[in-house]
């Protein structure tokens, strides 16, 4: 099932060629700092024409910008306040939903912390994630929502049609609970979600050590 998942969400995904594959990476990294990104910030870091950074940038959906045109959101880290707290070198992010918070630590090549609230009874769910695992989690065995993945719920807004539908949850009772209210919706254990993530960064965007070498 997993990875039936992972080859549904790279039909839906962007493809990445090498230059916006060092553009995303370069988004990610410089948002991590928690100040806005600029185009021409992304193009130095990217080693790649400013121009090119704007059109690349302009064309991606889940792009979020502020009034300056700089990249305050992307691709499931965000500056602004949101549910899921994602903390990385002492700066606080968030992120758009529970399984972003597994994907990116190995994109930015860091260690987060993550603080959410169980979707069902909103106690919190906390977890210490790695670039290559996850290290702790509180409680022991959390379990995380999922929809699948559909191009249609990605291109009119990312955030309200998958993100709101992907969420932690302390137990198995209280994930089932709110599935068996939300339809389209599942629940996948904190293994299996781990294994998505792995699968998609690995699909977009190849190794990553290679990458920031």
């Amino acid at each position: 099932m997993v990875r039936e998942l992972a080859n549904g969400l790279m039909k839906v995904f962007p493809t990445l060629d090498d230059t916006k594959r060092r553009i995303a990476l370069a988004t990610y990294r410089l948002l991590a700092r928690g100040v806005p990104a600029s185009p021409a910030e992304i193009a130095a870091d990217a080693s790649a024409p400013v121009e090119e950074v704007r059109r690349i940038l302009g064309d991606w959906i889940g792009v979020y910008t502020d009034a300056e045109d700089r990249v305050i959101g992307f691709w499931g880290l965000a500056i602004p306040n949101m549910k899921h707290r994602f903390e990385v070198d002492g700066v606080q992010l968030h992120t758009w939903c529970a399984w972003d918070t597994l994907f990116l630590p190995e994109l930015l090549g860091k260690t987060a912390r993550v603080e959410s609230a169980c979707e069902t009874s909103g106690r919190p769910v906390r977890l210490t994630v790695s670039p290559a695992a996850v290290e702790s989690t509180e409680p022991a065995a959390p379990f995380v929502s999922f929809v699948t993945p559909d191009a249609s719920r990605f291109e009119r807004d990312i955030i309200k049609t998958f993100c709101h539908y992907v969420h932690f949850f302390r137990s198995r009772d209280d994930g089932e609970t709110w599935v068996a209210k939300t339809p389209g919706t599942f629940l996948l254990t904190l293994d299996e979600a781990v294994e998505l993530a792995r699968l998609k960064n690995q699909a977009q965007f190849g190794r990553q050590e290679q990458d920031r070498e």
